[in-house]
């Protein structure tokens, strides 16, 4: 009997439940802007970007930030942030890159915030903008765009820092038809080693 019920109890301890349901718990969410979430991402010129406090980095012109829904657009053209007098586009035929144009950081694991993974994979994905390709920490061949992973790149993963992960743009200007480009990009983070992530 002694040797029976120290077996069940083994049984019991390595199972696991058929169903469980808990009581009423709360749960609150809220929505913010983009430079103020657990992912932040703001224009490389703001106050956030620490190795920059005084908010002198140039590229971070082509970033704003807009009050609805605090999303962060970025503007090569006659909308860019201080303007020069007579820069209103990219040339016929040319190629730009524009380093550290916006920043990601994972907020959740800085500034003392909760613990969370501090090592991330990075990768954008794109929609309508054939000649613009995003790329990591001056390094244009550090391809942002799991697409053109294959063509090369790092696949690029950061440890967040106060700083956070510099994101720069290459315009390839005949690449696109007609005279401009515009189109979205959405950011994913996830802990690294990532499931897109091959190596």
């Amino acid at each position: 009997m002694g040797s029976l019920a120290a077996g069940g109890a083994a049984a019991i301890g390595t199972g696991a439940f058929t169903s469980a349901t808990t009581g009423e718990r709360d749960v609150a969410v809220s929505t913010t802007d983009d430079s103020a979430s657990f992912l932040a991402i703001y224009t490389s010129d703001s106050d956030t970007a620490a190795d920059d406090p005084e908010g002198t980095n140039p590229n971070g012109r082509y970033a704003s930030e807009t009050g609805d829904p605090g999303t962060i657009e970025l503007h090569f053209n006659e909308d860019a942030r201080g303007t020069f007098p007579t820069g209103d586009g990219v040339n016929k035929g040319s190629v730009y890159t524009f380093d550290d144009v916006f920043r990601i950081r994972n907020d959740a694991a800085v500034n003392g915030g909760p613990t969370g993974p501090t090592e991330v994979d990075v990768w954008l994905t794109t929609s309508g903008l054939p000649g613009v390709q995003f790329y990591a920490e001056g390094d244009p061949d550090d391809r942002l765009e799991a697409s053109l992973w294959s063509q090369g790149g790092k696949k690029s993963n950061f440890n967040s820092g106060q700083s956070g992960l510099q994101v720069g743009v290459k315009i390839i200007e005949e690449d696109y038809s007609g005279n401009d480009v515009s189109g979205t990009i959405t950011v994913h983070a996830e802990k690294s080693p990532s499931s897109v992530r091959d190596e």
